[in-house]
């Protein structure tokens, strides 16, 4: 039988399903992993040696491992180049707006095929460009693509929106806690006026 080495074996639709299976590993798991990436049925696994399985099993360990860190900058899809954008000045609002679209709508990996034409440029006349007329056919491609390929800059680009959302809460509520205080200075300042002139009060 025939197993994947490491995650440049493995396409995205695939990676895609064994993914929430990675989660809450057992024997029934690790047999549906293998059967996904084997293209066997899960009774064709079943009658696999115990030692023979333990085998296929150390060989699936890298799908335990980090997110790979490695980005592929550049990807031949459709007969086109494209080039990741990994510098997060480099995405255009059409993608941004376009990635936080799809993460509201699923994880990550989920969307891995959906976000992943939103994090590259097309190489055109006038340069490289983001269309995201051409997302349909492209989301299709990446489907087939390595997930070694597409990983790694899908993740990135979460990080840089997960962060910039952060940020943003974080001095959102920063300025709010801010108003607040200045709003309690100013009436302390009121009431001190208040007491020190006598207004009010018995002369």
């Amino acid at each position: 039988m025939k197993l994947p080495n490491s995650l440049k074996d493995i396409k995205v639709k695939q990676y895609q399903t064994i993914a929430p299976l990675l989660s809450d590993l057992n024997l029934d798991t690790w047999i549906k992993i293998m059967s996904i990436l084997s293209g066997k049925t899960t009774e064709q696994i079943e009658d696999i040696d115990t030692g023979v399985f333990k085998k296929y099993r150390k060989q699936l360990q890298f799908l335990l491992a980090d997110k790979p860190q490695f980005v592929k900058k550049y990807l031949w899809i459709n007969g086109s180049l494209y080039k990741g954008t990994n510098n997060a000045d480099d995405l255009n609002t059409s993608q941004y707006v376009a990635i936080k679209t799809f993460l509201s709508q699923g994880s990550p990996v989920e969307q891995l095929h959906n976000i992943a034409p939103c994090c590259y440029k097309k190489l055109t006349f006038k340069g490289w460009k983001y269309n995201g007329d051409d997302h349909v056919k492209l989301s299709e491609a990446f489907l087939n693509k390595p997930t070694s390929d597409v990983l790694p800059l899908v993740f990135f680009c979460f990080r840089v929106l997960y962060n910039s959302t952060i940020d943003s809460e974080a001095y959102l509520e920063a300025q709010k806690v801010i108003a607040n205080r200045m709003e309690e200075i100013h009436q302390l300042i009121l009431d001190e006026s208040f007491l020190s002139t006598g207004v009010g009060t018995p002369q």
